[in-house]
């Protein structure tokens, strides 16, 4: 009996290209690094490394950024970082979070995005290296 059309023959061969000792290998995509830059309000202009897997961005001090506005609330967003890069999620703020000029209640970020949190700016920018 032949095997059906469009379903590899079982042959107990692995794609030798994916293997290294005879253990499969994957290779994760390397990450840009990124760097969200404060434009607007209150403690602006000031840049911060995306260096953890999460961000909290309020109006607390014990927020990862802190934005000193009554127009942001004490936790208001987390940035999180996964394998497709980052992405943030309103912590059910009262003004919302808005990525691109669009309110969202979560939503996945790439560079050039704003995103705009109370009366503060940010953009995602590519980290620059030194020199």
């Amino acid at each position: 009996m032949s095997d059906p059309p469009n379903k590899p023959p079982e042959s107990g061969k692995r794609d030798e290209s994916t293997l290294v000792g005879g253990v499969p290998i994957f290779v994760a995509r390397q990450q840009k690094a990124l760097v969200l830059r404060q434009v607007k309000g209150p403690g602006s202009p000031r840049d911060v490394a995306l260096d953890i897997d999460e961000i909290v961005i309020g109006r607390a001090l014990d927020a990862n950024i802190s934005v000193d506005s009554p127009l942001v609330s004490r936790r208001h967003a987390a940035l999180r970082r996964g394998e497709a890069g980052y992405s943030v999620e309103d912590l059910e703020s009262g003004n919302g979070v808005f990525v691109n000029g669009e309110r969202v209640g979560s939503a996945p970020l790439r560079a050039n995005d704003t995103l705009q949190i109370g009366d503060a700016l940010f953009v995602l920018q590519p980290l620059k290296p030194a020199g």
